[in-house]
This record gives C-alpha cells, sequence and structure tokens, in this order.
C-alpha cells in the first residue's frame, strides 16, 4: 500500500517519505549494476593491496602525483590514469565502506535509470575533476572516492527536484545528513578530509542534474505560472 501511495506522489513528496535510516541499505529492484560493481571490486582490491609492503613502488603509481605543486609532472609525462586513481585507494576499513555503500546505492540508482556508460563516464569525469582540484589546492596527499560520491548525490538529489515523472529516490533527510558532514568536516570538528573533493563533486553534480533534468525550462514554467495565478 506504501509504495503505491508513493508512486502517485510528486518528485517533492515522494522524497519526503524515504527513510534516511534504510536509504543507503535498500535496493529498489533496480536492474543489475555491472560497472557500480567493478568500481567497487576495484576499490576493495587496491586498498588491501595498499597495506602490502612489497606492493608500494606499485601503489605509489596510483597517487595523483609525489610532489607538491601545480606543475603535474607525472601527468604531462603520460601517466594520466593518475587523475582517477586516487579514488580506488582509501585511508582504512571505515573509510572504504562508507564509501562503498554510497557508491552502491548512488551509483547504483543513476546505472539503473540512465546506463553502465552513462554512470563510468559520470564517475570517470567527477574523479578527474575533484582530484585534480584537491591536488592544486592541498597537494599530492589524499586518498577516496568521496568526492565522487558527493557528485553523485548532488545528481541525484536534483533530479529529483526537476525531472518530470522521475524514477529517482533521495530523502531530504539523507541530503541534509551529507550536508551537515560537509559542514562538520569544512569547519574542522571532522579533520584530515579532502574537503575540495567533497565541494567541487556536490557543485558538479548539482549542474550536471540541473542541465540533465531540464532545470531551466521547470524555473521558467515554474515563474510564469506563478505570475498566472498572482
Amino acid at each position: 500500500m506504501a509504495r503505491r501511495f508513493l508512486q502517485h506522489r510528486t518528485p517533492a513528496d515522494r522524497s519526503q517519505y524515504i527513510d534516511v535510516r534504510t536509504e543507503i541499505f535498500q535496493r529498489r529492484r533496480l536492474s543489475p549494476v555491472p560497472v557500480t560493481c567493478l568500481f567497487i571490486g576495484v576499490s576493495v582490491v587496491v586498498t588491501l593491496l595498499a597495506h602490502v609492503p612489497a606492493l608500494a613502488p606499485v601503489i605509489s603509481k596510483l597517487y595523483f602525483s609525489v610532489s607538491f605543486g601545480t606543475a603535474f609532472p607525472e601527468i604531462r609525462a603520460g601517466e594520466v590514469w593518475r587523475l582517477v586513481t586516487p579514488i580506488f585507494l582509501h585511508g582504512g576499513l571505515l573509510h572504504l565502506l562508507f564509501n562503498m555503500l554510497w557508491l552502491y546505492q548512488l551509483g547504483g540508482q543513476i546505472e539503473a535509470q540512465e546506463s553502465s556508460r552513462y554512470v563510468a563516464i559520470m564517475v570517470l569525469v567527477f574523479a578527474s575533476i575533484c582530484n585534480t582540484a584537491q591536488y592544486i589546492v592541498s597537494g599530492p596527499l589524499f586518498v577516496g572516492m568521496s568526492g565522487v560520491v558527493y557528485g553523485l548525490l548532488g545528481y541525484i538529489w536534483i533530479m529529483t527536484r526537476f525531472q518530470v515523472g522521475t524514477r529517482y529516490m533521495l530523502s531530504e533527510q539523507t541530503v541534509m545528513l551529507m550536508l551537515l558532514w560537509l559542514g562538520l568536516c569544512l569547519v574542522g570538528i571532522i579533520p584530515h578530509v579532502a574537503n575540495t573533493e567533497h565541494v567541487v563533486g556536490l557543485l558538479l553534480g548539482v549542474a550536471w542534474g540541473f542541465v540533465r533534468s531540464g532545470g531551466w525550462g521547470q524555473r521558467r514554467r515554474r515563474r510564469r505560472w506563478h505570475k498566472q495565478l498572482s
């Protein structure tokens, strides 16, 4: 009964009925999501291998750089994979678990609603831009999928608000929780976080979702509607 009731609500109404406590764990009869699972598998394997001392020279090739500054020496030398590969490294089990749960939920939704190619391109674009921004701001000592996760969050958030007949589902409570986490990181209550990645990822996701959902057209139609009522 509850599911049928929600299907007749608008995107904004439906988002109010999704429990934040189950948002991250529940898969809503989505199609197979092989690319999302591939990113998760690579992240798990790479993070585990990073703790093998003998593999340290190989793992070092996955970081954005080994030098500070904005010269991008390795990437300019042809090691372009470094733009992306820091997302597969994580600082510990909790860091990995947190990011992978969100990647599965958010990336899985996008892959099921759009396509495997679409979510792959999205992850690679978010990773490249977020990693580059973080390197410019703070240097090469950063790892993790958080920038991508915030990008996916921003995308789905905007799609639930502007796309007509959207099938994306994301609660406002979940958005507020993630924004609160972002704020705590920015003010330093939660230290040692790649804040630039988070902010840039969220802004990219919001912009991408706004364009994809036809947000400009929606806003114009809403303004015309309000003018007609006034």
